[in-house]
């Protein structure tokens, strides 16, 4: 029946928090829930893993199938294997929705939690995060902010909000932080064809900066409130807008693409693209029509090498931009930059 009352539609949130940093929301999770084990893919950034052995809690890496999914036989398996109650992270890469549903079953029929990393995800749209005990957002991987981590329990035995007073990160960490993203923004204004020698400074720049701010963060993972900066920034921001730009960018690339290098067009942080053995040379390409590539290597080099797909993935993969400045005819010639190594 249509009605103009309120009701829910999906599993509501029962408890959380703002945080300044992701690793700090994972922190306290795990110090609040007190896992005897915690499951996650190898192929995963610093900002996960260190979170956990600081918490001095056993980390078991489960394998991810060919669609960068996670195995869920292979979790099962590691699960029957370890006694005691698990906490399973599954991560969101790149927006991707994943298959959680009955992950999630199966982990809380061992008296465990499913943990939801949608740092990739732009909050809001419907899609990712919905089955989860625990949710995680990340607004720095969109916004020009030094901090912002949205965490949510659905879980009404784990209570994940606080109640005392936190205070911000120090001044110094965040202004690292604004000297970063100033340096990156005199890389996005620059001429690549005349001004390579600037661009380099300005990477180098950035790097330095960025160095400082993620020092700190790794080595003090104690709570801290989102600053009234990121809270003001994200205020003004219209993340169902941002969602709907990137989606069509992605729909746009997908189709130009004919699927040949991707599996799936739900990005929204990057576009990833498998480079069959070429990514030097599809960088440099790309690189001389005015777009920097990227890669999740650096910080995300914890995987093993039994581990093949998640090996050639991390060996051969390149993420094009999506941001906003980006339009629909970069999108294009991107596209077409592409097939010259179909």
């Amino acid at each position: 029946m249509r009605t103009v009352l309120r009701h829910t539609t999906t599993t509501p949130f029962t408890s959380g928090c703002r945080l300044a940093t992701g690793r700090s929301a994972i922190l306290h999770t795990v110090e609040r829930f007190k896992p005897d084990i915690v499951l996650m893919p190898c192929y995963v950034p610093d900002g996960v893993i260190r979170p956990v052995q600081h918490a001095g809690v056993e980390i078991v890496f489960y394998r991810l199938d060919q669609w960068m999914r996670p195995d869920e036989a292979d979790i099962t398996r590691r699960l029957a294997k370890k006694p005691g109650r698990a906490m399973l992270i599954v991560i969101h890469y790149f927006g991707w929705r994943q298959p959680t549903e009955h992950l999630s079953l199966v982990v809380r029929a061992r008296g465990g939690i499913l943990f939801e990393d949608c740092a990739h995800c732009l909050p809001g749209p419907a899609g990712v995060g919905q089955d989860g005990d625990v949710v995680l957002y990340s607004l720095n991987k969109f916004l020009p902010v030094a901090d912002g981590a949205i965490l949510a329990s659905r879980n009404p035995a784990l209570d994940l909000s606080i109640t005392e007073h936190l205070v911000p990160l120090p001044r110094n960490v965040i202004g690292a932080y604004q000297a970063h993203l100033e340096a990156n923004g005199r890389i996005a204004a620059a001429d690549h064809k005349r001004e390579a020698d600037a661009i380099g400074r300005a990477h180098d720049d950035s790097k330095s900066a960025y160095e400082v701010y993620y020092d700190h963060i790794n080595s003090d993972m104690s709570p801290r409130e989102q600053s009234a900066q990121s809270r003001a920034i994200e205020a003004m921001t219209d993340f169902a807008m941002m969602s709907a730009r990137r989606a069509c960018f992605a729909h746009i690339l997908d189709r130009c693409l004919l699927r040949d290098r991707v599996w799936r067009e739900d990005a929204r942080f990057a576009y990833p693209i498998r480079c069959n053995g070429k990514r030097r040379e599809i960088d440099t390409a790309l690189y001389r029509e005015g777009f920097m590539a990227a890669t999740l290597t650096e910080r995300w080099d914890h995987v093993q090498p039994q581990f093949a797909i998640e090996t050639d993935f991390y060996d051969d993969h390149l993420l094009l931009p999506m941001g906003e400045s980006v339009t629909a005819d970069d999108t294009i010639t991107m596209a077409k930059v592409l097939e010259g190594f179909a």
